[in-house]
């Protein structure tokens, strides 16, 4: 099941901007038999959708083989659409139901990405300030951090250096008949 399972449209309803999927299309996607005008006085009866918050109905014009004519439109809102599906109790309400669970996620993980990479309101110098001390000392940490380890790397060199050498000069497999020589734990545990 495709994202593109249903056209998802934004609509004025009782003032906000909303979004919004066309009930007719609904219908079809459905694939429900009974004439749409019908259907959907139905669904709305049946899960209590109340006009101008669940819903919007509209006239449109459509052209028609015998000539312009006036249809009854709905568009619902998804939580609207998404109850009628479930309410169909078809294997396709299921597929349109999860379609819209999946785009709530998807909405969701998008709100708490944009919410952690908010920028701060540069009008205001004292979150401006905030926001650049925040920025100067995570730099900082990261700079100390790189030279702490980087001091760990270089105290630790001479260690290495003398391993590779005794590798080197004796031979991988003698590293491991001669654990007892040189004082090796870890060696001594995985080995010995």
């Amino acid at each position: 099941m495709g994202n593109d399972l249903l056209k998802i449209s934004e609509t004025q309803i009782a003032g906000a901007v909303v979004e919004t999927s066309d009930a007719r299309e609904l219908h079809e996607k459905l694939n429900v038999a009974r004439d749409f005008n019908l259907w959907i006085a139905e669904q709305i009866k049946r899960a209590r959708l109340v006009a101008d918050r669940d819903y919007l109905t509209y006239e449109n014009v459509v052209q028609m083989p015998s000539g312009a004519k006036r249809r009854k439109e709905c568009a619902l809102t998804l939580d609207a659409a998404k109850h009628v599906a479930m309410m169909s109790g078809s294997e396709r309400g299921f597929e349109i139901r999860e379609f819209f669970i999946d785009r709530e996620k998807t909405l969701a993980a998008i709100e708490r990405a944009k919410s952690r990479i908010a920028l701060p309101d540069f009008t205001d110098p004292v979150a401006a300030a905030r926001a650049w001390a925040d920025a100067k000392e995570s730099e900082q940490k990261a700079v100390a951090l790189a030279n702490e380890q980087a001091g760990q790397l270089e105290a630790q060199k001479p260690a290495v250096e003398f391993v590779e050498r005794y590798v080197k000069e004796v031979g991988g497999q003698a590293v491991l008949g001669r654990q007892n020589i040189l004082p090796t734990p870890w060696l001594t545990e995985r080995h010995g």
